[in-house]
């Protein structure tokens, strides 16, 4: 099953060339053009005056031909324009339409993707802002989104769901831990989807899973089995953090009042997340999906770890784990991990 749009024509877009949007043309002088600003610009000099005339109509309106005419006002025969994109080209300067990802999200955005975001509302509240402001309109958020989607997965023949398309990724978050069940439906129906994870003062964006038939990654189950191996109490750990207390499961014990229940302080909360990291990471993975969307993929079995108090981010790789059921050929060992650590802190940023 297809779950991707029309893809921009290539061809097209190269008849019609283009700068990149981030390297618009600034005149340094009469001969000098600077292509974006900050530490990566490009400075070209010693050019004529056709050849910035066609650098300030790069704007993919123009085709090759008509850009030779702007040349030919000037004097300049085509070779000079086909020289100059040349150059362009090997820069890097030029819009690629394998990795120009706002081109490739507006045209994705035609069919209007559909992401589901689940988890706590702390969480999906941020996320779904965050997806919105890069451009998604098509997100659905909540358990009822979910069961739904899911619903009509398996509900082939549609007699109970409407027919609906099905969602191009899901997004799953959680508070401490995500536990390897909420992505089993997903895996099951081949839907991409995208752990979220905060842990303590740090938050974990991926990996981001593209199950059967169309990939076989790193999946969340993978991570869990190499933690575990790694912390021994991690399993145990987490299974504590996800349910509520005893207490709080049966109602009959609710005859005194939640106050005498839980005390004057309320329920036990997930960890405190600072906002400045959270609204960060949310980011973080907004830029992930949009990029998936648009066909530019986060590596195979590749974390974002966001830390604070103060901003860093790192890129932590995980290979499949031999144990993992949802592979169906045998992995190999890997030392690409790290060693087994003996305390609890270390081991769960392994």
């Amino acid at each position: 099953m297809s779950q991707r749009g029309p893809r921009p024509d290539r061809s097209a877009r190269a008849s019609q060339p283009r700068l990149h949007p981030r390297r618009p043309p600034l005149r340094r002088g009469v001969d000098e053009v600077q292509l974006g600003v900050g530490p990566q610009a490009l400075v070209l000099r010693g050019l004529s005056e056709g050849q910035v005339a066609v650098l300030e109509r790069l704007d993919g309106s123009r085709s090759l031909a008509q850009l030779h005419d702007v040349a030919a006002d000037f004097g300049d025969p085509p070779h000079v324009v086909d020289e100059l994109l040349t150059l362009l080209g090997r820069l890097g300067a030029m819009a690629d339409p394998r990795s120009e990802r706002v081109d490739l999200l507006a045209a994705r955005l035609g069919s209007e993707p559909r992401v589901l975001v689940g988890g706590p509302d702390a969480l999906t509240d941020r996320l779904a802002r965050a997806l919105r402001q890069a451009g998604l309109e098509g997100v659905r958020v909540g358990p009822l989104a979910l069961d739904q989607a899911e619903l009509a997965l398996r509900d082939r023949e549609h007699t109970v769901a409407g027919r609906q398309r099905p969602p191009d990724l899901v997004l799953l978050s959680s508070f401490d831990g995500l536990d390897p069940a909420e992505a089993a439906p997903w895996a099951r129906h081949g839907i991409a989807h995208l752990a979220f994870t905060t842990e303590g003062d740090r938050v974990v964006v991926g990996p981001l899973v593209v199950p059967p038939p169309r990939g076989d990654t790193t999946c969340i189950q993978c991570l869990e089995l190499h933690r575990c191996d790694r912390d021994s109490g991690r399993a145990s750990v987490l299974a504590q953090t996800s349910r509520p207390p005893a207490a709080l499961a049966d109602p009959r014990q609710w005859t005194d009042g939640l106050t005498a229940l839980l005390g004057p302080g309320g329920p036990v909360r997930p960890t405190p997340m600072e906002p400045a990291l959270l609204s960060a990471a949310a980011a973080v993975a907004a830029l992930v999906v949009a990029a998936y969307l648009g066909g530019d993929c986060l590596p195979d079995g590749v974390t974002v770890e966001l830390t604070s108090p103060w901003p860093r981010l790192d890129h932590r790789k995980w290979p499949r784990h031999p144990q993992c059921p949802h592979h169906r050929r045998a992995v190999a060992p890997t030392p690409t991990i790290g060693a087994v650590v003996g305390s609890a802190a270390a081991a769960g940023r392994q």
